[in-house]
């Protein structure tokens, strides 16, 4: 026979996991939004990767499938901390040697 205790316990363990379910499978809070093309933006595609690049100022925006990069501008070079010991003198170049990265499995974008 199951007691009072283990009942409530259950149930509310079973609430919660709906709950869970629910959120995670409508929202989910894990999956990284994609980024669309402005008007103004540069867009090319290098081995078979769309890639967009947004100005702002003496820096940028990178977007490669979607998914942001991270994009430092500092003493007149583009730096990224996914290739921690380059620096670039174009976004187009720091675009290009990330997915040669990729490519390499040195990462994953």
């Amino acid at each position: 026979m199951i007691s009072r205790r283990r009942f409530l316990i259950r149930a509310s363990l079973a609430a919660a996991g709906a709950a869970a379910g629910v959120v995670l499978t409508a929202n989910n809070p894990f999956e990284t939004p994609t980024a669309e093309a402005a008007p103004g933006d540069e867009l090319f595609t290098y081995l078979g990767r769309k890639v967009v690049i947004t100005s702002s100022g003496r820096g940028a925006s990178l977007t490669i499938n979607g998914r942001h990069v991270h994009v430092e501008y500092e003493g007149g070079k583009y730096l990224t901390h996914l290739l921690p010991f380059q620096s670039f003198t174009t976004v187009r170049q720091l675009a290009r040697a990330v997915i040669d990265g990729a490519v390499e499995k040195l990462f994953v974008i």
